[in-house]
């Protein structure tokens, strides 16, 4: 049996479409599992156990060749994609995005079964021959995207994620975190001051101001994560700092972000991709969170907290900018309180 997942971006939804993986190899312990994904996230989906071939979709190359008018480089790009694609039959083709562009992906596939939610949006409706009810919208992102299951009878009744690194990467990760000083007797507390929403980011000085405080309240070693398109307000981050961090952004691959993950004591994070990769690795997690909601997109796992304002406006899910032009709902939110949260929860996970 052959299955296809298509679930192009962003990392925090692939991140909770992962677990229908290891469901799927349970109920289909024959079955081939292929995902088409952005490049993105490419690099967390290769290698990762039960996933037989991650298809790589150049949206942006090609989309880029549109608009600057190399049409035959466009067109080369997307027959590359569909020849790879098509290189297989799928008895079943479950599209996790449900908009036009994972809409198109199915539609060039070759399926007998094309499953996808009844209410998928940009006319990926029309591409499916099987409709799955959607849950609530109130419901959370990891449960309304292994709902898609049930059009193959299977209910999503355990949630489990393997393993996102190998030895190799693990252990060239400590051999990176020796190399730059980094106390292995001392906790690491991750940071992650960025998020791909303009309206999701904390103040820069703010963040700097919690990794003092983390670095002398928890006696850890604070270790800012991001990638490479993240680095400048990374580094400026760390300008700021008046303790010792450790600026990590640029330099970690996706694997070893997610070894360093498993070996921190705890993150803090804005609503981004490395806050659910957190949650998928079981680590105690703090989230920031304003104009998305947490009851739709929190942190998933046992050790979560979130540092929210509860204002009429929250949650507007604007990417760009505060409707009301204030951005309170994350410009209220003080060191302090994110202070006391994180050293509660790292108590209360000890102490569990």
């Amino acid at each position: 049996m052959n299955i296809l997942i298509v679930r192009l971006s962003s990392l925090g939804d692939i991140i909770h479409a992962l677990p229908a993986v290891p469901l799927l190899k349970e109920h289909f312990p024959e079955c081939t599992v292929d995902w088409v994904v952005e490049p993105a996230g490419a690099e967390l989906l290769t290698g990762y156990p039960g996933i037989d071939r991650v298809i790589i979709l150049k949206k942006k190359d090609i989309i880029s060749s549109l608009r600057t008018g190399r049409i035959i480089s466009a067109a080369r790009c997307a027959a590359q994609f569909v020849q790879k694609l098509r290189q297989r039959c799928y008895d079943v083709v479950l599209d996790f995005q449900g908009l036009f562009k994972s809409g198109l992906v199915v539609s060039a596939a070759r399926g007998r079964r094309k499953i996808g939610f009844a209410n998928a949006r940009e006319g990926a409706v029309w591409c499916y021959t099987e409709r799955v009810c959607a849950p609530a919208k109130n419901e959370h992102a990891l449960k309304r995207q292994l709902a898609l299951l049930e059009g193959l009878g299977i209910a999503a009744q355990r949630i489990t994620y393997s393993r996102f690194f190998t030895a190799s990467e693990e252990a060239e990760l400590m051999t990176l975190l020796k190399r730059h000083g980094i106390d292995s007797t001392k906790p690491i507390v991750c940071v992650h001051p960025c998020s791909r929403w303009r309206t999701k980011q904390w103040e820069l000085h703010k963040i700097a101001a919690l990794c003092d405080k983390l670095h002398t309240t928890c006696g850890a070693n604070v270790v800012l994560i991001g990638g490479t398109d993240e680095q400048c307000a990374v580094e400026a981050v760390a300008q700021q700092c008046r303790m010792q961090v450790y600026c990590t952004a640029g330099i970690l691959s996706l694997h070893m972000v997610a070894a360093l993950l498993a070996r921190s004591a705890l993150l803090v994070s804005p609503d981004s991709g490395p806050l659910h990769l957190a949650g998928a690795l079981g680590i105690p997690v703090v989230g920031l969170f304003g104009p998305t909601a947490p009851w739709r997109t929190g942190p998933f796992g046992k050790h979560v907290a979130v540092v929210r304002k509860e204002l009429p406006c929250s949650p507007c899910f604007q990417r760009s900018s505060c409707p009301e032009g204030h951005h309170r709902c994350m410009r209220d939110i003080t060191v302090a309180e994110v202070v006391e949260v994180c050293c509660n929860l790292i108590r209360k996970s000890t102490e569990s």
